[in-house]
């Protein structure tokens, strides 16, 4: 047995993990690796009350723990670190479950944990009992480390079982389980809420996981809302989406177990649970091979493709004859549950997104494919139904007058459906059809998005809502990528959603458990976080090397000789294509435009911005918000101001020009103007952008006192949204 206390690495992994306050409600429970007993529901272990923790629902014994001011919690599925910093001193309680209805912990300059009610039926020295019901809670101490049972009356062995306990190794149990955590979830560069709400939600996705079942063969969630210990396939779908881009060996057994639940005909249920039933007879949503592609793309491992593929193929050719079961060439909803807008269901109805998404997994599959060059046999069977698809959007769905994908059909009956379903099909890359254009035009006039995928519905969202349209969220921004090869677009929704997360996490006052936001909602908080992320961290390289230079205040090395070698290059390109009369290629003038730039170079920055605006319009935005920022470094507003105003008439939303645009208005002296952009800036992203709006916050104070900007105004060129649109 330990003895002791025993030595571990000066830096604490739960300090760089999210903290917050007490989640009363939180539950805790075990990994799918721990070990199970499978008891019923009973033996939850939750958070009650500041510093209790409650067994079962109708358990009236809890453990106390000797909680103190300002302590920080971090919120584990399978634990709980409660710890304060303060000066020479480091306090801490640390408890991980370790099965199920058992307790293991240790305290660090803390009081002993308790079991309260006062009354015990059964007590002896560091050892104390709680009986209710048919079931009793036992704690027991040794040293600086404590174990808590909640168990059955006539739990045979309870001594030997604790022995048991103590005998394993509590500081390498838990330094596994945390430095785990800091090695996959590094925290989504955002604000600290929604690096708390990111981190939690991980939490809640991986506490859902569940070992192999007598039914169910491999990793599975325990994901269905209305139905427990059963798997919900089109939630998990949305899982797998989340957890392939961190954590890829969950995604890929997630996968391989929806797979396993195929039968002989190639069907896969929508849900079953662990006894083998099927609870829901609708064919799950028709993005299997989609998501496959997503999570076999990461490795391309070529036996684990080898294994899919055949699988997948069988799945496909099932989804769809079961779309289409008389071979009539047009695929139709079947079931009331199976359409993406469930308003919309009627009869033998026919609509684009079906045929888009059906074309998208025939695409998916055949890329699958193309990594096992010897398997392209299999795609033969789906020649025809490709072919048909492809005529029947272009043909059928087409809506001329609109250009988009609206029409439907039921019962030969057409119809005229406006919304996001219209722009599903540009998600296929086999579609001719589709004016980019004209829908990124309607996309910013608020059309193509219908009630559902409203402007609205992005921001206010309500993470218990099991009905929120999820899966028609991460469909529509596929689509809407490329539409918008800039994703300027799709940065605006990304950004749309997680202001609505900060806002609802905000409003529960941080108090979210698994109550308050389903497993759906929680893989998509994480979707967006990497996605919003990966756009942030490297749309750009070279605005990541000016943003790092203008972050430095001195230049600590430069290779000179690189630089004179560049320099030579763009000017020798540049008396070659002055030559030949002709402009330079757009990378040239971009690469010249960024040298100058992050160099200050006022004359050459405004004029290879101005070229990049003349020959090459679709361009013209970056090299106006170039012009902007230059102009401001050298105090010339009344310039900045006439290139950031087609800016912010065609990106209202964008933070970099709305900043940069009161900063002019400032400067200038308009100060009702400057003051209502300042508002707007503080209003809209005091959450995303925490520290640029403290300046903004600053700089409106000053305004507002008719004063002048201070001198060091320009740290604001630190943040990278001021080079981005």
């Amino acid at each position: 047995m330990k003895i002791g206390v025993k030595k571990r690495s000066d830096q604490n992994p739960a300090q760089s993990l999210s903290h917050q306050q007490w989640i009363e409600g939180w539950k805790l429970g075990i990994g799918p690796a721990a070990h199970r007993t499978y008891l019923d529901s009973s033996y939850g272990i939750y958070l009650a009350e500041n510093g209790l923790i409650g067994f079962g629902e109708k358990e009236k014994g809890a453990l106390s723990l000797d909680m103190e001011l300002n302590d920080r919690i971090v919120h584990l599925f399978d634990g709980l670190i409660i710890y304060n910093e303060k000066k020479r001193r480091r306090s801490a309680i640390e408890l991980i479950v370790i099965e199920d209805g058992i307790l293991y912990g240790k305290i660090i300059n803390r009081n002993n944990p308790k079991l309260i009610p006062a009354e015990m039926v059964n007590t002896s020295h560091q050892m104390f009992q709680i009986e209710s019901f048919d079931r009793q809670t036992v704690l027991q101490q040794r040293d600086c480390y404590f174990c808590c049972i909640h168990t059955h009356l006539d739990h045979p062995n309870l001594s030997e079982k604790f022995d048991h306990i103590f005998d394993i190794d509590f500081e390498v149990e838990l330094e596994n389980r945390l430095v785990s955590r800091v090695r996959q979830r590094v925290p989504a560069s955002q604000s600290k809420d929604q690096n708390e709400l990111h981190f939690l939600c991980i939490e809640l996705m991986q506490g859902s996981l569940q070992p192999s079942s007598e039914r169910i063969q491999g990793l599975w969630s325990n994901n269905r809302a209305t139905h427990n210990e059963a798997v919900d396939v089109n939630t998990t779908l949305i899982q797998i989406l989340a957890w392939a881009p961190s954590e890829l060996e969950i995604a890929e057994s997630l996968l391989t177990t929806i797979l396993r639940l195929q039968t002989s005909s190639g069907s896969i249920p929508s849900a079953i649970d662990t006894k083998g039933l099927i609870i829901d007879l609708a064919a799950p949503k028709p993005i299997i091979c989609m998501v496959a592609e997503e999570v076999l793309s990461k490795r391309k491992d070529p036996d684990l493709i080898a294994t899919m593929l055949p699988k997948l193929a069988r799945y496909l050719s099932w989804i769809l004859s079961h779309f289409d079961p008389t071979r009539r060439g047009i695929h139709r909803w079947r079931n009331q549950s199976e359409p993406l807008e469930k308003d919309i269901y009627e009869t033998e109805l026919a609509t684009a997104d079906l045929s888009a998404l059906l074309l998208n997994e025939i695409e998916s599959l055949e890329r699958i494919a193309s990594w096992q060059q010897q398997s392209t046999s299999l795609l033969k069977q789906f020649y025809d139904d490709k072919t048909r698809i492809i005529s029947n959007l272009e043909n059928l769905f087409w809506n001329e007058s609109k250009k988009d994908y609206s029409i439907a059909w039921a019962r030969e009956k057409k119809y005229v459906l406006d919304g996001y379903g219209a722009l599903l099909p540009m998600m296929c890359k086999s579609l001719k059809k589709g004016a980019k254009e004209v829908m990124i035009e309607r996309l910013q006039q608020g059309e193509l998005t219908g009630k559902t995928l409203h402007h609205t519905s992005w921001r206010e969202i309500d993470l218990s809502n099991d009905e929120l349209p999820i899966l028609q969220k991460i469909l529509f921004i596929k689509a809407l990528a490329h539409v918008d090869p800039g994703n300027s677009i799709v940065y605006d929704y990304l950004r749309l959603s997680m202001s609505g997360f900060i806002d609802f996490y905000i409003a529960k006052q941080k108090q979210v458990n698994q109550k308050s936001i389903t497993l759906a909602n929680a893989a998509y908080v994480m979707l967006v976080n990497y996605q919003y992320d990966q756009h942030y961290q490297i749309a750009n390289p070279l605005i990541n090397s000016i943003v790092r230079s203008l972050k430095r205040a001195k230049i600590d090395r430069v290779d000179l000789s690189i630089f004179a070698s560049v320099a030579i290059l763009l000017i020798g390109v540049r008396t070659f294509y002055a030559l030949q009369e002709s402009p330079q290629p757009l990378s040239i003038l971009q690469t010249e435009m960024h040298i100058a730039y992050n160099e200050l170079d006022f004359l050459t920055t405004i004029e290879t911005a101005t070229q990049i605006m003349e020959h090459y319009p679709e361009e013209a935005s970056r090299a106006r918000l170039y012009q902007a920022n230059i102009a401001l470094q050298f105090d010339n507003p009344e310039v900045a101001l006439q290139m950031l105003t087609p800016l912010r008439e065609r990106f209202p939303d964008s933070p970099g020009p709305m900043l940069l645009e009161a900063i002019s208005l400032h400067q200038l002296q308009r100060f009702e103007d400057a003051s209502q952009c300042y508002f707007e800036f503080c209003y809209l992203f005091d959450e995303i952008f925490p520290k640029i709006v403290e300046d903004a916050k600053f700089f409106h104070f000053l305004l507002q006192e008719q004063l002048a900007l201070p001198n060091n105004w320009r740290v604001i060129y630190g943040h990278r949204i001021c080079h981005e649109i």
